[in-house]
C-alpha cells in the first residue's frame, strides 16, 4: 500500500511547475514560521530539497539574521544519518541518492536539536512519515525512543502529500507537527 502511495505521491510533487513549487514552498514556510518564529530554536536540522521537497529557501534566509545551528543530514554507512553543521561557504555534494550533502562541518548529536525538519513523500492520517523506503530517518531517529532530550520532528508537506488513511507502521517516525500550505495538521 505504501508503494502506491509513494508512486502517487512523488507523480504530483515532481509534476509542480517552478511557479507553484516555489509559491507552495514559500506559504507552507511562512505557516511554520508563523507557529514557530526561527529564533524559537538554537539548533535545528534542515534538509536539501530532492524531487520537488518543499523548498526551505526562505528558513535558511531567516536563520542568517539570527545563527542559530543549522544541520544537514549526510548518509553513513549502516544506513543511518549524522547531522553536520558547514562552516560559512561550506561546499555541498551529490550522495549517491542524488541528494546534496555538506562536504564539511561538525556532526551535531540528535538530542541537541531542538528541531528537526525531516523531508517525506507523505503522512498518513496519524502523523507518520512516510519515505522513500531506505529507512535511513526511522533507524537514525530509533535512538530517541528512550531519551528525555527529544527535538521536535516537523514536516513541511504539500496538501497532496497527506494521506487519509492510517498506513503507518510501527518503526514509522511519527511528526509531532505537520504544515502544509493552509494550515498546522
Amino acid at each position: 500500500m505504501k508503494k502506491q502511495f509513494r508512486q502517487s505521491i512523488l507523480k504530483k510533487r515532481i509534476s509542480l511547475n517552478k511557479t507553484s513549487y516555489k509559491k507552495r514552498s514559500k506559504k507552507i514556510q511562512e505557516n511554520f514560521l508563523a507557529a514557530f518564529p526561527i529564533q524559537t530554536f538554537k539548533t535545528i536540522g534542515l534538509y536539501m530539497p530532492f524531487n520537488n521537497e518543499v523548498d526551505l529557501e526562505l528558513l535558511i534566509k531567516e536563520n542568517q539574521d539570527y545563527k542559530n545551528t543549522i544541520t544537514f543530514p549526510v548518509t553513513k554507512p549502516g544506513g543511518c544519518l549524522e547531522f553536520i553543521a558547514p562552516p560559512d561557504g561550506c561546499d555541498f555534494r551529490l550522495n549517491q541518492f542524488g541528494i546534496l550533502e555538506p562536504t564539511s562541518g561538525k556532526a551535531v548529536p540528535l538530542p541537541q536539536h531542538d528541531a528537526m525538519i525531516i523531508p517525506a513523500i507523505g503522512a498518513d492520517k496519524n502523523g507518520c512519515r512516510i519515505g522513500f523506503g531506505g529507512g535511513y530517518y526511522d533507524r537514525t531517529f530509533h535512538i530517541l525512543e528512550d531519551s528525555i532530550y527529544k527535538p521536535i520532528l516537523i514536516g513541511l508537506l504539500f496538501e497532496f502529500q497527506m494521506i487519509n488513511k492510517g498506513i503507518g507502521e510501527p518503526h514509522d517516525i511519527k511528526f509531532d507537527y505537520i504544515f502544509s500550505e493552509s494550515s498546522e495538521n
